[in-house]
Parts: structure tokens; sequence; C-alpha cells
């Protein structure tokens, strides 16, 4: 038997406490849990972290949650805030993180931290691609309205109740009819573009009006009719979606909603949650080369002003979890 089997090596590391998590102590299943994410050595996993814990194999995935507390657009990039207090968890660069999804196995799309700024006490900002946080890619529709045929003198059209009329010279409310279908769509380009001032850009092209989404999404078809005199009337126009417009998806990234940690090695859409937690973790965790950590089982009664970050969809994952708060936080930075 090698001489040295039992032996083991120690240190130690201190860090603030004080905060309190639990309104009851919880129950602990018995051995524990075998943690299973990467985490720097020293890094503290806080008490009442969501955690994924296998009965069966001891596994324990913690799940890192954490709250948006500022965002900002500068230029192509997002520069998104969280908070970052003595008890919350800590990104990591090389994380991929996502908004967390409407259900706890839902998807989304995942990025990763290339760099934290944690020069302002109590939070940690990172920079992101705006691009890289949309799930789906802005579309400016386009719709197109061909005049067929050249209008008569007296032929009129209408767009969303407004009336246009030709006549054979421009004049007060009519316009001219011009020598062909091109020069009749020239000759109202002007008096469209300002129906649809911030809706569309209104352009003229080749006997046809093309109207094109200000912002993606936003705008529907003008609804065309076509009004030809009665037995002299010549025009003839139709009206069809070219390009469907597309408002932008994001990950619902606001003030006040959640990331996580994602299970993704690549940033893109379709990522998940890197597990989906069962329970939650007893005591503040110090993590070194090999991290048992105590999960709690049964009735799970906790502060949550005080426990670290988790929206509801991770929390209502947990049973038998029940709040109290803390009322002693007015001026210590706690958010609920």
């Amino acid at each position: 038997m090698p001489r040295n089997f039992n032996a083991f090596s120690r240190r130690t590391i201190e860090f603030g406490g004080g905060v309190p998590i639990w309104a009851e102590f919880p129950k602990q299943c018995e051995g524990g849990g075998i943690i299973k994410n990467t985490f720097a050595e020293g890094e503290i996993v806080p008490a009442g972290s969501p955690v994924e814990f296998n009965a069966l194999t001891h596994d324990a995935k913690i799940l890192k949650c954490y709250k948006v507390k500022a965002l900002n657009v500068v230029d192509a990039n997002t520069i998104i805030t969280v908070y970052a207090l003595p008890n919350y968890p800590i990104p990591a660069v090389g994380e991929f993180i996502m908004a967390t999804p409407d259900t706890i196995n839902g998807v989304g799309i995942a990025f990763a931290v290339t760099a934290l700024d944690e020069s302002v006490a109590g939070e940690i900002s990172f920079t992101v691609a705006t691009s890289a946080i949309a799930e789906v890619a802005a579309v400016n529709g386009v719709y197109t309205l061909s005049i067929t045929t050249k209008p008569a003198n007296g032929d009129k059209f209408s767009l969303d109740g407004t009336v246009y009329e030709y006549a054979t010279a421009e004049g007060a409310g009519v316009y001219a009819i011009g020598t062909n279908a091109l020069e009749a769509a020239s000759n109202v380009e002007d008096a469209v573009s300002a129906q649809y001032a911030g809706i569309f850009s209104v352009t003229a092209l080749n006997g046809k009006l093309v109207f094109k989404q200000l912002t993606p999404g936003i705008g529907a078809i003008p609804a065309l009719v076509v009004t030809p005199l009665a037995v002299t009337g010549t025009l003839a126009a139709t009206i069809e979606t070219t390009t469907v417009g597309v408002a932008p998806k994001g990950n619902e990234i606001i003030v006040g909603s959640y990331l996580a940690q994602s299970s993704a090695t690549a940033a893109g859409s379709g990522k998940s949650l890197y597990c989906q937690p069962n329970s939650l973790t007893i005591n503040d965790t110090v993590v070194a080369t090999q991290n048992l950590v105590g999960i709690a089982r049964g009735c799970k009664y906790i502060y949550k002003n005080t426990m670290n970050p988790a929206p509801d969809v991770v929390l209502n994952n947990i049973k038998c979890l029940e709040f109290a708060y803390v009322g002693e936080l007015q001026n210590s930075g706690y958010v609920v």
C-alpha cells in the first residue's frame, strides 16, 4: 500500500459573511453533492444557489444566475451590468450565458463573456455585440405597388383611404397622368411619401411605388383600391409584399431580468441552461480541487431578498420552496 495513501493537503481562506440566508435551516441530503461545475480555485459558491442534484450519483450542478442592473447600447455593442453583491455569483471570462428562457427546458441564444469590468463596487459589467444577442435578425419589409396600365383623366386610386386622382395636368388635389405608367407613379411619389412619413420610405421606380419599412416589422401593407372611370377609365394597379418585414427578437434582456449560465460551448441560438435545478445549496462553499456541497432536502424556507438571485422559472422548478424576507436591508444594497 502506498505510504501516503491517506495524506491530505490543506489551506484556508477567509471571506466576509453575516448575511442571513435561511429563515429555517433545512435538512440535508445524505452525503451531499460533488460539484461538477468548473470554478476557479478560491471562488465562492453562495449558500442558497440553485443546484441540480442527482441522488444516485451525487453529482451537483450549480446554476449561476445574474440579475441585470443596467443596459447601455454603445454603437454596435451592448454593455450589460449585473449585480455583484457579497453572496452573489460572479461571471467568469470564457463562460457562456443566456437570458433565462420561459420554461426550464427552453432554449435561447448564448453568448460568451470575454472581459469583466469590476471598477464599480457592487456590480460587474461586460460588453457583447448587440447582434450576438439577437435571436432573430431584423428585416425591413418591402411592398411594391405596380401601375400596370397608364391612367386616364379622372381615374383614381386610394391607399388606406387617402385618394389620389389623375388629370391631364397637375392641379389642386389632382396629379398629372404623364405619358406612361412610369410618369404616373413618379407624379404621386412625393404625396404618397408624405402620407407614410415615419412608417415607410416611398420611392418611384419604373412605374412602381416601392414602400420600405423604416422600422423592421412595423407597417402593414397599404390597402389599395383602384377606381377607374366607367367606360373611359384605364388605370390598373396592384400591390404585393416583396419582402416580409421582421422585427428583431432578442433574448428579452431588460433591466431587472435574469441571465444564467448556459450549457453551450459556442455562441448561438438553440442553447439550453447549464442545468435544471431541483434544490438549493445549504452553505457557502469555497472552491478547491475537489468540492462537496450540502444539498437541502424537504421544505426549504429561505430569505428571498438575501439569497443569490434566481428567476421564477428556476425557483418554480424546486419543490417545497417557501420564502421569507429580511427586513433590515434598507441601506445594505441588496435587491429583491
